[in-house]
């Protein structure tokens, strides 16, 4: 991964609440958290417990919040 891509990663999602769903046939993991830290492999490693997600291969989306009127 160029450093190009690794930057536009963090600008993505870094600090961002996200939905993560990853289908890991040990430790399945499906919930709301925010990403802490995106690796130099483009992982994401973030509070929604255990694994890092990867974008493109898990799912991945942010999450915007909308006050109620």
């Amino acid at each position: 991964m160029d450093k190009q891509e690794l930057q536009d990663l963090k600008d993505k999602y870094l600090d961002k609440m996200v939905y993560v769903q990853i289908d890991d046939p040990y430790h399945p993991i499906s919930g709301f958290g925010r990403v802490l830290r995106v690796d130099d492999a483009g992982q994401l490693h973030g509070t929604w417990g255990g694994l890092a997600a990867i974008p493109g291969i898990d799912h991945v989306e942010i999450v915007h919040f909308r006050k109620e009127d």
